[in-house]
C-alpha cells in the first residue's frame, strides 16, 4: 500500500511506475492487491501505521506492515513482491542455468538440497524471503551444485555464495 500525498513531488514521479507495477502484479499475481491511500485525506490510517513522509509504501501480511524495500520503478517493485508473495528462491535445473545465474547479480546464494524440504530448507527460505539484497536460487541436482563450485558430501544441504565483484574469495561455501 502507497502511503502519498498529491502534492508531493516525489509521489507524482513513483505514480505511473506504480500503476505499471500494478498492472503487471493484476495478471501475473491476482491474489496481490496493490493499493494507494491519500494520507492527506486518511490522516488517521497514515498515523496508525506511522507514515512520516511521501510516498510511504507498506507491505501486509494478514494485517502486519513491514516496510518496502525495494526500488521505484515497476520492475523493482514487481520483483520485490514477487519474492515477497511466492516462492522466494528459483529452482536451477542444469549447470547452463547455473552458471547463467551467477553472471546475472552482484551476489546470488544457491542452495542444495537432497529434497527440498526439512528444517535446513526452511530456514534457507526463510534468509530468501527477509533478505533482498541477495538472489536466491536452489537445486536438488548434485551436478548443479558441483558446477557451482559445490563440491560436497551430497548426503547434506550446503550453501554457496557467489560474489560477482572484486574479493579475494568470489564463492564462499
Amino acid at each position: 500500500m502507497e502511503f502519498y500525498a498529491p502534492w508531493c513531488g516525489h509521489c507524482q514521479r513513483l505514480k505511473p511506475e506504480y500503476a505499471k507495477a500494478a498492472t503487471i502484479l493484476k495478471e501475473s499475481s491476482p491474489t496481490v492487491v496493490i493499493a494507494k491511500v491519500d494520507a492527506t485525506e486518511n490522516n488517521e490510517l497514515a498515523e496508525k501505521y506511522e507514515v512520516e513522509g511521501f510516498p510511504t509504501i507498506k507491505w501486509f501480511v494478514e494485517k502486519e506492515p513491514t516496510e518496502y524495500t525495494g526500488g521505484r520503478t515497476a520492475e523493482s517493485i514487481v520483483q520485490w513482491v514477487k519474492k515477497k508473495s511466492g516462492k522466494p528462491t528459483t529452482l536451477l535445473e542444469s549447470a547452463a542455468a547455473a552458471k547463467e545465474a551467477e553472471s546475472e547479480s552482484d551476489v546470488i546464494a544457491i542452495g542444495y538440497f537432497p529434497a527440498l524440504e526439512g528444517e535446513a530448507y526452511e530456514e534457507y527460505s526463510k534468509v530468501a524471503r527477509a533478505v533482498d539484497e541477495v538472489v536466491f536460487y536452489e537445486t536438488t541436482k548434485l551436478e548443479v551444485a558441483k558446477a557451482t563450485g559445490l563440491d560436497y558430501d551430497p548426503s547434506g544441504p550446503h550453501v554457496l555464495l557467489v560474489k560477482n565483484f572484486d574479493v579475494e574469495e568470489r564463492n564462499v561455501v
